[in-house]
């Protein structure tokens, strides 16, 4: 049995954020620091890039192996009158981020950083979405389905 054979959803954006977390720019990470939907610091009235694996599924007959919905969300303040710098600082950041996910060796790279499991395939389609939110946010989000599998212990 393996250590971590069901924990999918804690093991990965765990591995995704120190992937981030490593590769993003300095003027990125200083402004919107790289945490899981599980930190405290995912839901602060503060820039984040948040990292959290929405929902998964495996064959019944194979529960060590799972497809996950990986959520990278980059979450921005905005305000009145500072609208335009606002929402051009955002799109930097999120054109870091979503460059970093297109990168060729993602797969291998962010398997070196989940604890207890193994990244079979990223597949190539993203999935794109943003809100401007009347109380002053800008959400934006990119979703990757990941096949992974969990190592023996």
């Amino acid at each position: 049995m393996s250590a971590a054979r069901f924990d999918f959803e804690f093991a990965l954006p765990q591995g995704f954020q120190a992937y981030l977390a490593a590769v993003l720019s300095d003027a990125t990470t200083s402004v919107s620091p790289v945490v899981t939907w599980f930190d405290p610091m995912a839901v602060d009235d503060a820039n984040r890039v948040v990292v959290f694996a929405t929902r998964g599924t495996a064959p019944n007959n194979l529960s060590s192996n799972c497809d996950m919905s990986v959520e990278i969300g980059v979450k921005s303040r905005w305000a009145q009158k500072t609208l335009a710098a606002d929402i051009a600082a955002h799109g930097a950041r999120l054109s870091d981020v979503r460059n970093a996910l297109l990168e060729q060796g993602l797969a291998g790279d962010a398997d070196l950083q989940v604890p207890g499991m193994g990244i079979i395939n990223i597949d190539n389609t993203r999935q794109y979405e943003s809100d401007v939110i009347d109380n002053g946010w800008i959400i934006s989000k990119t979703t990757l389905t990941v096949s992974v599998f969990a190592k023996a212990s």
